[in-house]
């Protein structure tokens, strides 16, 4: 936003960050895709929601360590991203855990357990 490129895309020498393409280009689309398929109450979509939401809660929590690393480093820090990634992350695992609830173990009634 301020006009100039990214600093790792810089120190990388690179015209942006490849995290940012990967995520933007390959996650997001599934995770579209993912809920739209879940709206739509087709297989796929309860087979793949689960996985994508984990992963979008451990892409959340590198971000909300950050200015913590920044200020054990005397590193300026910005934690103007703390409250939206938060909110971002408390949402995603309310829905996951909502997601696991109603799941309910299948054939396990049929199978006999060691005790142990």
């Amino acid at each position: 936003m301020a006009g100039r490129p990214l600093t790792s895309a810089a120190d990388w020498q690179v015209p942006s960050n490849p995290v940012h393409v990967l995520d933007l280009a390959l996650f997001l689309p599934a995770a579209i895709g993912s809920g739209v398929l879940v709206r739509r109450h087709h297989p796929l979509g309860y087979r793949t929601a689960a996985p994508l939401l984990v992963f979008m809660a451990l892409t959340c929590c590198p971000i909300l360590v950050i200015p913590a690393v920044e200020a054990a480093r005397d590193h300026p820090v910005s934690a103007t991203v703390l409250a939206p990634i938060g909110v971002v992350l408390v949402i995603t695992l309310v829905t996951l855990w909502r997601a696991l609830r109603g799941l309910a173990p299948s054939g396990l009634q049929d199978v006999d357990l060691p005790n142990g």
